[in-house]
C-alpha cells in the first residue's frame, strides 16, 4: 500500500504548503499622472479535487519604491494600488484627492501603500520607508483568497519632478475551495 501524503490545513487540498513568489512592478509614462499593468495569475485553469476551484492565496505583499523621484513641492504623495480588476482611471491621468480616497476603499483594491510628506536634509531630501511590507495572514496562517484571472498594479502622484515607479513582491500559495466559496470571491472581486 503506497504512503499517504501528509497534508496540511494550510495548503486547502493542493498540497501546496510552501510559498512561492510572484513580482510586479510599473513605471509612470509621465509625471504626477496614473499608470497600470495588468498581468495574469499563475493559477492554473482546471479544476481541483472534487470539483473545487484552485485560487490564489495571497499570504505576504513587500512594496519596493524603485525609482525616488525629485519632489517638485513640499506637499507630495506617491501610491501603488494592487487590483483585483482594472485601474478605475485612465493612463496618463491625474487623480483628484476624492478619486484616490474612492480607489482606495474600493472592495476590489487588495492593498494600497502610499509615501506622503518630504524630510529636508543637508544633502537635499530624503523619504521616509521605501519598503512596506503587508502580512494577509491570520493568526492560523490563512492568506487572502484572490479568485481573479488577473491583477493589475497602478502607481499615481502628486508633485513629483520625476517619474516614480512601485513594485510588490507577492507570496503566495494555490488553494482549493468550494465551488459557492469561489462564486462569492469572484463576485466581489470584478
Amino acid at each position: 500500500m503506497p504512503a499517504k501524503r501528509a497534508s496540511s490545513s494550510l495548503s486547502g487540498g493542493t498540497g501546496d504548503v510552501n510559498p512561492q513568489t510572484f513580482v510586479i512592478a510599473v513605471t509612470q509614462a509621465a509625471v504626477n499622472t496614473c499608470q497600470s499593468i495588468t498581468i495574469p495569475l499563475p493559477v492554473p485553469k482546471y479544476p481541483g479535487q472534487n470539483n473545487r476551484a484552485i485560487v490564489f492565496e495571497l499570504l505576504k505583499a513587500k512594496w519596493m519604491l524603485d525609482n525616488l523621484p525629485q519632489p517638485a513641492a513640499a506637499n507630495i504623495s506617491i501610491t501603488g494600488y494592487l487590483r483585483t480588476s482594472a485601474f478605475p482611471f485612465a493612463d496618463g491621468t491625474a487623480m483628484t484627492e476624492a478619486q484616490t480616497f474612492q480607489t482606495r476603499i474600493d472592495p476590489r483594491t487588495i492593498s494600497t501603500v502610499s509615501v506622503d510628506g518630504v524630510f529636508f536634509t543637508a544633502a537635499g531630501f530624503a523619504f521616509g520607508d521605501r519598503d512596506k511590507e503587508i502580512d494577509f495572514t491570520d493568526a492560523a496562517g490563512h492568506g487572502l483568497l484572490v479568485a481573479t484571472d488577473q491583477v493589475t498594479l497602478s502607481i499615481n502622484s502628486l508633485n513629483l519632478a520625476a517619474v516614480g515607479s512601485w513594485g510588490v513582491r507577492m507570496e503566495y500559495r494555490l488553494k482549493e475551495v468550494g465551488l459557492a466559496e469561489y462564486i462569492g470571491i469572484v463576485q466581489s472581486q470584478q
